[in-house]
């Protein structure tokens, strides 16, 4: 089975197909708004990933903190590659939307 994700597909539990060079680039188009849905009645609205409770800030926050589809897929079995492109479509709209933005302040203690 071929997967595909930020426009790198691979093949889970392939590692020679998953190497650099062994990689295939795909693109298409991602249209989040089929994936992602915002319902006050679901995690009190926040962006969720369509016919799950798994919020949009999550998927985020997993592959910030580590990269692997396959660990992120094995912690959350409903979720497809779909769902974290259309996530990292979502986040990047929103960046767009907001422009330039100055870094946070520090936290005071």
């Amino acid at each position: 089975m071929l997967d595909c994700f930020l426009d790198i597909c691979y093949t889970p539990g392939d590692p020679e197909k998953n190497r650099p060079g062994g990689l295939s680039m795909a693109r298409e188009p991602v249209h989040y708004p089929d994936r992602i849905i915002q319902d006050p009645k679901i995690l009190a609205g926040k962006p969720v990933v369509k016919g799950t409770r798994i919020p949009v800030a999550l998927v985020l926050a997993k592959l910030a903190q580590n990269p692997d589809l396959p660990e992120l897929f094995a912690d959350y079995p409903r979720l497809t590659p779909e769902d974290v492109k259309a996530c990292l479509a979502y986040a990047k709209e929103l960046v767009e939307q907001t422009g330039r933005s100055t870094p946070p302040a520090p936290a005071t203690l």
